[in-house]
């Protein structure tokens, strides 16, 4: 779907961005070059844009169903996709680097179980993934500058109920529509009035409006998700021109 650098290396000095070192390339993975008397470090380090996209498979796979969502807080991003096993992933990023935010959610269309709730993160500074048992399915803590993905099981006798059906593979990826019917998940951080609920759904055999075309599954938009989680952490100056071959 899309094509990034594995190896990129730099030709400019270093910098410092929210106290981490952005070494300038545009890379995932460290070429271990020098620049201005510093050098990266060793080679094939992964460097933060790795590990935002490699965030994506704790979100998702292939044939997943994406669903839609939404957040009340313009810094905390959430994307939803529900599993083929009728679980639901929940990726929430925080776009601050300096605040927490504590984060609300509630659910139409899926019942969460109760009781902690497995996450996969990764914030400023990380060098890999983490995976813990935290917080709940309506309410985390989210660390500044951060990514974390909720793998959500559905509650005792709800598995299935609202499964969706499987769905013929697009010839082509379909619009944007208007979001419409029930969403997988909300997500509203802060103190302010929640978001309103949309109109249920009269369309049976999905679990919500997804904003694109119900056929469009996680293989043809993983791309664009790649694109959104993978630079949130990225700490990058302004382009410049790519040494290739390193």
């Amino acid at each position: 779907m899309d094509w990034w650098n594995l190896h990129n290396g730099t030709d400019q000095a270093p910098t410092t961005v929210n106290g981490q070192t952005d070494y300038q390339d545009g890379g995932m993975l460290s070429a271990g070059t020098c620049a201005g008397g510093t050098c990266e470090p060793q080679r094939d380090t992964p460097f933060p844009t790795y590990w935002g996209i490699r965030s994506l498979t704790a979100l998702a796979q292939p044939g997943d169903t994406m669903v839609e969502s939404s957040s009340g807080n313009p810094s905390v991003a959430v994307h939803a996709v529900r599993s083929s096993n009728g679980g639901l992933n929940v990726m929430l990023i925080n776009k601050s680097p300096q605040s927490a935010a504590q984060v609300s959610l509630s659910y139409a269309g899926f019942t969460p179980a109760a009781g902690t709730v497995t996450t996969v993160s990764y914030g400023t500074g990380g060098t890999g993934l983490t995976t813990a048992q935290q917080g709940t399915a309506v309410a985390q803590t989210l660390p500044p500058y951060s990514i974390t993905t909720l793998q959500l099981k559905p509650a005792s006798g709800t598995a299935g109920v609202h499964k969706p059906s499987a769905a013929a593979t697009p010839t082509a990826a379909a619009p944007v529509v208007s979001a419409s019917g029930t969403i997988g998940t909300r997500a509203q951080a802060g103190t302010g009035a929640p978001v309103a609920q949309p109109t249920p759904s009269s369309t049976s055999g999905s679990l919500a409006s997804t904003g694109v075309s119900s056929t469009v599954t996680y293989s043809a938009l993983g791309g664009l998700l790649a694109i959104i989680a993978g630079s949130v952490l990225v700490l990058r100056g302004h382009r410049r021109r790519a040494l290739h071959g390193k």
